[in-house]
């Protein structure tokens, strides 16, 4: 488990996006601002001035967001297989994921939200506003990449065929204090393929002095 092999060096808070495992929805448009304000307003929750933050995936477009906005809570950042701009994501998968149905998803996704969230029936609404949310954000520049304080690990596997490769290259090349490492043999779904490859190598990341 991820989480476990983590907690054995840092103290792990694991969140439930709104709308996703054990957490709610609101009727707000679903952004990732937004989703952003939440990771903030948890760490004030929780009395955390500053901390790690990982996401993957659009999870690391919010860490990306948090950077941007929240420049004094975020101490490192690692993206896993993040997009910086909806062109980022490869025009394969962008045209899987506008089509995408509730009974084609991931089914770990599947299961995960069946086993945790309040009211499973409600994943078809989930997956549409997530839809809507990755087929229109981020939309950030490289100049605004460019601000983000934050040493920033960008990580993938090297087998990603849903960013576009150039992409990653360039979010990486684009924060100041950024870093691309790609795993070998390894996919979008890298944590998940070989938890002690990614947790290796996100724990030389952090311990590593500024």
């Amino acid at each position: 488990d991820l989480t476990d092999l983590l907690a054995s060096d840092y103290q792990v808070n694991v969140m439930d996006a709104r709308g996703r495992g054990r957490s709610t929805d609101a009727e707000e448009p679903l952004t990732m601002a937004v989703q952003a304000d939440d990771a903030v307003a948890l760490l004030d929750e929780l009395g955390i001035d500053k901390a790690h933050v990982l996401g993957w995936a659009s999870s690391a477009a919010v860490g990306l967001e948090m950077a941007m906005r929240y420049p004094d809570r975020v101490d490192k950042l690692v993206a896993h297989g993040p997009n910086y701009t909806v062109d980022g994501l490869a025009p394969d998968h962008l045209a899987w994921f506008k089509s995408l149905t509730v009974e084609e998803m991931v089914p770990m996704f599947e299961e995960q939200y069946s086993r945790t969230a309040p009211d499973p029936a409600y994943l078809p609404v989930m997956l549409a506003r997530v839809q809507d949310l990755i087929l229109a954000e981020p939309n950030y520049t490289v100049e605004m990449l460019g601000d983000i304080q934050a040493p920033t690990l960008v990580i993938d596997g090297d087998l990603d065929d849903w960013i576009v490769r150039e992409h990653l290259e360039t979010m990486a090349a684009s924060i100041p204090s950024g870093e691309l490492l790609l795993l070998p043999e390894l996919t979008h779904f890298a944590p998940f393929e070989d938890p002690s490859v990614w947790t290796d190598a996100v724990k030389a990341f952090l311990a590593k002095s500024v």
